[in-house]
């Protein structure tokens, strides 16, 4: 399932070829990609709860199946086809909704898959993404799954889905106290709009996005930098407790593989007040 043929490709010459990707994933190892502006003191530590644990996920005709062999470490098996020991990097928020994100560096193009799973229902969605798109060697392209984990849950609520629930809405979101702050603008159903000060001056930009509701107060929030390096960031959020955990995928800007989790603290603003 992908919403692209619904937007506009824009794109700045920041476009690099297929074999200077690739000379750069095989330069990297994963755990090395991890630094990133987003990581700070709202980031939780990787979790092991799901370590020693299998989840076999079934939907929209795919079936993926997750063996947690240590904490950063899984087996994936996607459709039949077996990644072995993928690195991986586990999230939680409450010890109900996990955010899981691994990186298969034996895919060319290279590929991450993400599950976000509340388990307490079973009820999950699954991001496949992958460097490179049909416009932009670079750029971060995703497809979502919505389906169930199999086992003993109660199957009364309804899967996860896009949704238009989070428009209207504007947050800041806080990743280290005094130091990055990033105001997200949830404005339409297929872009966002974020600004930020930086010590170049005030930014604003729109991108593409996406929103998936997961329960009535927990959402994932997905975009690509289309106009920027390309890459896509994963963002897995509670709007009553107001916190997030999520990741960041791709080439970044100074070319170089970003491949890191992070966490924030947000506080509600008015859709009209761009800049404190």
């Amino acid at each position: 399932m992908n919403n692209n043929d619904k937007r506009w490709h824009r794109k700045w010459n920041l476009d690099m070829t297929a074999e200077e990707v690739q000379k750069i994933v095989d330069e990297t190892v994963p755990e090395d990609a991890r630094k990133s502006m987003l990581r700070g003191p709202y980031t939780p530590e990787d979790s092991d709860a799901l370590t020693g644990c299998c989840l076999k996920f079934r939907g929209d005709d795919h079936v993926l199946e997750w063996t947690f062999l240590e904490k950063n470490k899984l087996q994936l098996v996607e459709d039949g086809l077996a990644y072995e020991q993928a690195y991986c990097q586990v999230l939680t928020m409450d010890g109900v909704i996990f955010l899981v994100h691994s990186i298969i560096k034996e895919a060319v193009p290279l590929r991450a898959v993400d599950l976000v799973v509340d388990m307490a229902t079973g009820n999950a969605t699954v991001l496949l993404s992958q460097i490179g798109t049909q416009w932009s060697a670079r750029d971060v392209d995703c497809d979502f799954l919505f389906g169930r984990i199999e086992g003993e849950f109660e199957k009364s609520a309804p899967l996860h889905g896009f949704t238009n629930d989070m428009l209207g809405r504007a947050i800041v979101w806080t990743y280290r106290d005094g130091d990055y702050e990033v105001r997200h603008i949830y404005n339409t159903n297929h872009y966002y709009t974020y600004t930020m000060q930086t010590e170049n001056g005030s930014w604003v930009a729109s991108n593409p996005a996406d929103y998936i509701k997961v329960n009535d107060h927990t959402f994932i929030f997905t975009f690509a930098e289309e106009r920027q390096p390309g890459i896509r960031s994963i963002f897995v959020m509670d709007l009553e407790k107001l916190h997030d955990i999520g990741a960041v995928f791709g080439i970044g800007g100074r070319e170089r593989l970003l491949n890191s989790c992070f966490g924030a603290v947000g506080k509600e603003m008015p859709m009209t007040q761009v800049f404190e």
